[in-house]
């Protein structure tokens, strides 16, 4: 009889596992439905492009992300920024975290963060975050 319970608590064990790990991969997965990705880096597709959509340099490597490793499987900046930049709130399994609005208009305007006004980004400060992987206070 003891057996028999702990063959069935190990299948419900592996059964739970195993959908934890199919809705993972789901969510880190996820792109907005409307994101279509190209190949990187050819005449038809704008660096830009290349760099927000596949998350591929113009030497062709990935670039940077969250300073400088992977954030959980995400490959692009889309992925979690969105088509239009505004980022927002994604649920993970073991929580949720604020993706920051990176959209130009954003970036370049002062904002409150925690009580206190950050500055405008400038130009340079933008690409070295594109580039880096980094914002401007490190």
């Amino acid at each position: 009889m003891r057996n028999r319970g702990l063959l069935i608590t190990a299948i419900a064990l592996v059964v739970i596992g195993l959908v934890g790990l199919v809705s993972l991969a789901s969510l880190i997965t996820r792109r907005p439905a409307t994101t279509s990705r190209r190949q990187p880096n050819t005449r038809a597709t704008p660096l830009g492009e290349a760099i927000y959509v596949n998350g591929i340099g113009e030497d062709g490597l990935p670039i940077p992300r969250a300073g400088g490793m992977p954030m959980m499987g995400a490959i692009a900046c889309v992925d979690c920024h969105g088509d239009d930049g505004q980022g927002g709130r994604i649920a993970m399994m073991m929580g949720s975290f604020e993706v920051p609005d990176i959209r130009y208009s954003t970036l370049t305007s002062p904002r409150r963060e925690d009580d206190e006004t950050e500055p405008a980004w400038t130009d340079d400060e933008i690409a070295q975050a594109i580039r880096d992987g980094t914002e401007p206070n490190g």
